[in-house]
């Protein structure tokens, strides 16, 4: 179980792309065994080696499974915390809880069920000489993702309530245990190579880790979309290629795993692709007679209504005064593909969408922002309104007024 787990989930925040150690799988039998000559100057003995392959379960055709991992390169200099910055690293300049990296992370913890998310499980080394090199961060033991909890089964309560949640305790206490948690109401199947994991009770917006994480608690839409935009990207067959590395002996078990991976992240896709223009992957084409930016809706596929239509809108970018200018009427489209404007070539330019769909949230802008080259445009912006900036547009206002208004009087 935590070895299956470890691999297995090594090889996903490798392919969302997070330095990680690389792990493989090792099948043995007790004759492939031999105590080196370390050990026994230790003093430790053939039979206390017996006693502690006694302890460890057996595949069904009497191996023991192990896990082997490579040494990590670089000089290791200790942690990387989810806060604040690194002292000794100049080049670690912005606050960790204020990456969108760190941030997003929650929404690939929440699939995995990595809830020992913590800074004791991260690496920092360093590469290269002294006097030139950078520091590399690693997310290192995922022995307690998925079902796992190491020596055992994960408990119930985890993924869904702190270790320490106050209010759930009293309450419980107070009905005299007559009134029950959602997670104990749980009926896991019994795999004992997968351990604790289910989708049917998983809401990714509720998840917890185990550990108060600050990064974690600023997550915000376009933080979550991020992160969603790259579990989209997870096909059926991707996903279970990678549960078949973790060699689970029990097939019924590694079909269990692969289902539920699915519904989590399907319920993923669903919850957050609901709450944000989901417009994304744009590409500027070149066609015989015209440039075109096309464009994906990750909502495609999860099972969301479709949209009616598109709605865009392209704006000269003035770059110096960021003031933008409407070159061209609103259009609507079906297809996921927008011609650029004719006429005079602007250096930069502005492309609005909105999608026409039943749902509100659908409907706030996305901008993409283009820079004219010798060729044609290339990208090099996207901003998309989420309800963090919504919420904090009052307070500008008021604060503008202010301002202005002290100025008035200043005069």
């Amino acid at each position: 179980m935590t070895t299956s787990a470890e691999v297995i989930s090594t090889k996903f925040f490798h392919a969302f792309g997070y330095y990680v150690p690389e792990n493989y799988l090792v099948f043995l039998r007790r004759e492939d065994l031999r105590l080196g000559s370390e050990a026994a100057k230790a003093g430790f003995t053939q039979k206390q080696l017996d006693e502690l392959l006694e302890m460890a379960p057996r595949r069904p055709d009497g191996k023991y499974q192990a896990l082997a991992s490579r040494k990590i390169e670089g000089e290791p200099i200790g942690q990387f915390k989810f806060w604040g910055t690194r002292p000794d690293d100049p080049n670690d300049i912005f606050r960790h809880e204020n990456r969108r990296e760190l941030r997003g992370l929650r929404l690939f913890c929440a699939w995995l069920n990595h809830v020992d998310i913590d800074t004791i499980n991260t690496m920092d080394v360093f590469i290269g000489k002294k006097d030139r090199g950078h520091v590399r961060h690693y997310l290192i033991d995922f022995g307690t993702t998925l079902g796992s909890g190491a020596f055992e089964p994960q408990r119930p309560r985890v993924g869904h309530e702190y270790p320490t949640a106050w209010g759930p305790i009293l309450k419980s206490v107070f009905s005299l245990g007559l009134w029950e948690r959602e997670w104990q109401k749980i009926d896991y199947p019994d795999y004992p190579q997968v351990g604790n994991f289910e989708a049917a009770h998983f809401r990714p917006e509720r998840w917890i880790p185990d550990y108060r994480n600050p990064a974690f608690d600023r997550t915000r839409l376009n933080d979550a979309f991020w992160a969603t935009s790259i579990i989209a990207e997870f096909s059926d067959e991707m996903i279970r290629q990678i549960v078949r590395v973790g060699s689970i002996s029990d097939r019924k078990a590694e079909d269990y795993l692969i289902a539920t991976l699915l519904e989590r992240r399907d319920r993923i896709l669903r919850y957050y692709l609901s709450r944000i223009n989901p417009v994304d992957r744009f590409q500027v084409l070149a066609a015989r007679t015209e440039l075109r930016l096309a464009f994906r809706n990750l909502a495609a596929r999860t099972g969301l209504p479709l949209p009616d239509s598109y709605e865009y809108t392209w704006y000269a970018f003035d770059n110096q005064s960021d003031e933008l200018r409407r070159v061209a009427a609103p259009q609507n489209v079906r297809q996921e593909s927008i011609p650029f404007p004719n006429g005079t070539r602007y250096s930069h330019l502005v492309a609005e969408f909105r999608t026409i769909s039943r749902n509100p949230e659908w409907a706030k802008p996305v901008l993409v922002y283009l820079q004219r080259e010798q060729a044609g445009y290339r990208i090099i912006g996207i901003d998309r309104e989420e309800e963090s900036r919504q919420l904090d547009l009052p307070k500008r206002r008021q604060l503008a007024e202010r301002q202005q208004g002290s100025a008035t009087a200043g005069e």
